[in-house]
């Protein structure tokens, strides 16, 4: 099939085309130099030929445009490569540099902007989302449609024009990271190493997709830039989402902070006991270490806040408390300011550690040296009977390792060291956490789970409205790559509620930092079952798409994020204005993308109704400041919609399986609860396990009570042939 894209020059420039419609561009390839800590003026490129060839490429057959630059001494020749595809298109960037005489040869990239493509009628009149780091570990989205506002550091940038969507995704290659900046009239994608004295280089830029599912544009272009590194990483479909964090979990950060210690753990977790509230996993969070001035000293705990080790309370928490798993929090660095370079163990792992030009000692960059610093702390832990871990700080290695190392070369051998040694001794049970920048996404060569906000703030005022943004919104490109942690929270808090309801709809964990005496199970309860196991969508959860180019903390419409949950769809909206304003919108089921049927019974959790609507029809949405409404969208079977567990939120998930069989449907549930289901016409009997049941007939649908059932059961509802309206239940 031919492919949509092509490319024209004019001017020494080059536009990317799109069904021979300008889509970015035109655009000036630009290279910066810098001699002796200065930069110098960029060399005027010109092109020299642009040529077509047809060819087997990265993701299949392409058509390869080649574009060769050079400056008018021929001493710097800069290619790029564009690889149109028929689904999408890649971008790829050699520099050679010849320098002609004894002077120039310390003459060199410069180590950020090096190479600059400077897109100068860059258009999104329907708007753009730009997710940007805005701090080194994490990333936030910015909307808008003048690029001059675009921030620096874009490292995803979705647009519509013409109704057409359009996902760029810059790429962390080998040495080279790809970034996005606007400004007047334009775009800049500007290539670093963040390190000096490169000159001959060769990487991959960018991955450009276009369509009418937003959806799918993120999963195309993570897919063809990762062919294209020839990367061992791969899509978060293709990974394992690890066993523990399928169960509610515990973490002591914001009970303690780095106040951590022995005896409140065993406080915290004499209280879930008390509550009998299923907590299956414990992280213990940053401060149990042996530490100094911000340094790791050694691999053991500190004894004054843990004297009696790790391995017997690991134990206590097992056998007396039922956790089946005990995490330990470390940070990349080794610590926040690395290893302690006069403890014993600068001594003990010198042959793994790698002293910085800025005299830190870190956790060695490399997949053969770093890995013997990792083996040897998990093997430590390992006995102790730590289960998993957590590693922070991960996005600090640009401030590090800045010309020490190229970033894309740091971060390859930094994240296959540790992600061996997870893989080796914790099966890979790992949380990423403050990894964020682009060398840490694209670096991964197994993990399958990282963080997509910033931290939980309990005390900040109305971060909620901040954390809330920050998730959905990161993982339309992070949820690609990874399964996303939408961190911990309070279940005693005045954001609790919505708090909950955002993790029923993330996809991710479920886990709480509550202080002593201060849990609330019943914030729980709808989350998981009675195991602990959590009822987890399928996926991340996203934007819908009326909401994917628009800021919630600033519209007067309601963020919806919706999500899977086997055949039935959720939607959670919340009211995230930042001036308190009451917000206005409407929910359909074509808000979730691919359900099959058409109409459906979409439950209100909270006002605990029933309407029965067709797939494009709108349930109004009106919410006071800091409300939310959340919705279970169950398609309509022959009559019958299976909603699920009603006490919980994703509802659907708690159910094993459906089998129809002409009027009989059986449903087989995880566990007891009130099921619930909506029919066109009432059911003429009911079994559970097959003993009789009693129907209830509540607003706009039908519930069973099986409570009295703790483990597995199955529910038969045999109705009569009906003809009618599916809105007959009222």
């Amino acid at each position: 099939m031919k492919s949509p894209y092509a490319v024209s020059c004019a001017n020494n420039r080059f536009t990317i085309l799109l069904d021979g419609d300008p889509l970015l561009g035109p655009i000036k390839p630009e290279v910066k130099f810098e001699a002796d800590g200065a930069y110098e003026a960029t060399p005027q490129l010109k092109l020299l030929s642009h040529y077509e060839a047809d060819k087997s490429g990265t993701s299949g057959d392409c058509t390869d445009h080649t574009l060769v630059y050079e400056d008018e001494k021929g001493e710097t020749k800069l290619t790029i490569i564009i690889e149109a595809y028929a689904h999408a298109l890649l971008c790829r960037v050699n520099l050679v540099c010849a320098h002609k005489n004894f002077n120039d040869s310390s003459r060199y990239l410069a180590s950020v902007g090096g190479i600059t493509l400077r897109d100068e009628g860059f258009d999104a009149p329907e708007g753009y989302m730009a997710s940007y780091q805005f701090q080194r570990w994490w990333t936030q989205p910015a909307f808008g449609s003048n690029p001059a506002e675009m921030p620096d550091h874009t490292i995803s940038l979705l647009w519509k024009l013409g109704g057409v969507y359009h996902h760029l995704l810059p790429v962390c290659g080998d040495v080279l990271r790809t970034e996005l900046a606007g400004r007047d009239g334009g775009i800049d994608i500007r290539l670093s190493a963040y390190n000096y004295g490169h000159n001959n280089l060769e990487t991959v830029s960018f991955a450009l997709a276009s369509g009418g599912d937003p959806y799918e544009l993120p999963l195309t272009t993570a897919a063809l830039g990762l062919q294209a590194r020839g990367s061992a990483a791969g899509l978060r479909s293709a990974k394992a989402y690890p066993d523990v964090l399928e169960y509610l979990g515990w973490c002591t950060w914001d009970a303690f902070y780095d106040d951590v210690t022995e005896q409140g753990i065993t406080d915290k977790l004499e209280e879930f006991k008390r509550h009998e509230l299923p907590v299956k996993w414990l992280m213990i969070d940053c401060g149990w270490s042996e530490t100094k001035e911000g340094k790791l000293q050694s691999f053991a705990e500190n004894r004054d806040k843990f004297p009696g080790g790790l391995r017997p309370l690991i134990e206590r928490a097992k056998t007396d408390y039922g956790l089946n798993w005990v995490g330990v929090w470390q940070a990349f660095t080794g610590f926040w300011e690395g290893i302690d370079p006069d403890g014993r163990l600068a001594v003990e792992m010198k042959d793994h550690l790698y002293r910085t030009n800025h005299g830190k000692l870190l956790p060695f960059p490399d997949v053969a040296k770093g890995f013997g610093f990792w083996n040897a702390w998990h093997t430590y832990l390992r006995r102790q009977g730590v289960d998993f871990i957590k590693v922070d700080n991960q996005g600090s290695l640009v401030l590090y390792f800045r010309n020490n190392l190229p970033i894309g070369t740091a971060a390859l051998g930094a994240h296959a060291a540790l992600d061996a040694s997870a893989g080796t001794h914790f099966g890979m049970r790992m949380i990423n956490c403050m990894g964020m920048a682009t060398e840490n996404i694209w670096s991964r060569p197994g993990s399958s789970v990282s963080r997509s906000s910033g931290d939980f703030f309990p005390q900040i005022e109305d971060h909620f409205k901040l954390h809330a943004l920050q998730n959905p919104y990161n993982c339309y490109y992070h949820g690609a790559f990874y399964h996303g942690d939408w961190d911990m929270w309070w279940t005693k808090h005045e954001y609790a509620r919505n708090h909950s309801v955002l993790r029923a709809v993330s996809g991710g964990p479920v886990y709480v930092s509550d202080k002593v005496g201060a849990t609330d199970p019943e914030m729980l309860r709808p989350l998981i079952l009675v195991d602990g196991r959590v009822l987890r969508c399928d996926g991340p959860g996203l934007p819908t798409e009326d909401c994917l180019l628009t800021d919630p903390n600033q519209a007067e419409t309601p963020l919806k994020i919706w999500n899977r949950a086997g055949a039935a769809g959720v939607v959670g909206a919340f009211n995230l204005n930042r001036e308190k304003k009451k917000v206005r919108g409407g929910m359909r089921p074509s808000d979730v993308p691919g359900l099959a049927g058409d109409r459906f019974a979409v439950f209100d959790y909270y006002a605990r109704t029933v309407v029965s609507i067709a797939r494009d029809e709108a349930i109004a949405l009106e919410l006071d400041n800091d409300e939310l409404a959340y919705y279970v969208i169950a398609p309509y079977e022959s009559g019958l919609a299976v909603i699920g567990l009603s006490d919980k939120y994703v509802s659907p998930a708690a159910i094993e399986a459906v089998e129809r069989r002409g009027e009989l449907t059986i449903v087989r549930l995880k566990q007891g609860g009130v099921f619930a289901f909506a029919a066109n016409v009432p059911p003429v009997r009911a079994l559970v396990n097959g003993g009789e049941a009693a129907v209830r007939r509540e607003n706009g649908f039908y519930s069973i009570d099986c409570s009295a059932y703790a483990c597995a059961l199955t529910i038969e509802l045999q109705t009569n042939e009906w003809e009618g309206d599916l809105d007959h239940v009222g």
